[in-house]
């Protein structure tokens, strides 16, 4: 759609790219979102006229329109690139103690901040942890410091995802994920749109499923 994603001049790669036929030590600029992500073919497919681009581990944000110009003014392909939404699970059953993660996806634009991402999660509709830019961010409370988002690589890509990192009974529940990509937008529900989480306890539930 216009933005440089990455870009060959002179035999030199300079986008987010690995080229694997003598290219090491090769300057890398990162662009848009798409950090370690880039691949260029080998040196011979380039010089017998290969330019594709590989998109390692796509987004929902990729889904976009691609131009490859050559000499900076000729398009000679382009690509509309369509991403399918995940197809995460929406109901998960685990043993008490175990750790878990909530899968929340949504579409983050190229150039938004991390420090300006929205996210929200609730439990049976009660909020228990809010990523918030500036100075009302809540975080996980006290009493939860189970609870974590996922790094900042990762938000900057959409995975919204929650962590619990030693779950209890107490955690089970219908959970449900919000996100804002842009800070004049109203919060919206990520993918998918809930989460049901049962937890069992080691002792009665494991002799229960024993005994049947």
């Amino acid at each position: 759609m216009g933005q440089e994603v990455a870009s060959m001049e002179v035999g030199n790669i300079l986008g987010e790219a690995r080229w694997d036929d003598g290219a090491k030590g090769v300057e890398v600029k990162t662009t848009l979102g798409f950090s370690s992500r880039v691949e260029f073919p080998p040196a011979k497919r380039m010089r017998d006229g290969d330019f594709s681009m590989t998109i390692q581990e796509t987004v929902l944000s990729d889904e976009e329109m691609y131009e490859c110009i050559w000499l900076g003014r000729k398009t000679i392909s382009t690509v509309w690139l369509k991403v399918q939404e995940p197809d995460p699970p929406r109901s998960i059953t685990l043993f008490k103690g175990s750790p878990v993660t909530l899968p929340c996806y949504g579409v983050i634009p190229k150039t938004q901040p991390t420090s300006q991402i929205y996210v929200q999660w609730l439990k049976d509709d009660v909020e228990i942890m809010t990523l918030n830019p500036g100075p009302d961010d809540k975080g996980p409370k006290e009493e939860d410091l189970r609870l974590s988002l996922p790094p900042n690589n990762l938000l900057e890509n959409g995975d919204l995802s929650l962590f619990i990192y030693k779950t209890e009974l107490k955690d089970q529940g219908v959970y449900r994920c919000f996100y804002k990509s842009r800070g004049f937008e109203d919060p919206k529900s990520g993918i998918p749109e809930g989460v049901y989480l049962t937890i069992l306890d080691p002792h009665f539930d494991l002799y229960n499923l024993t005994e049947r």
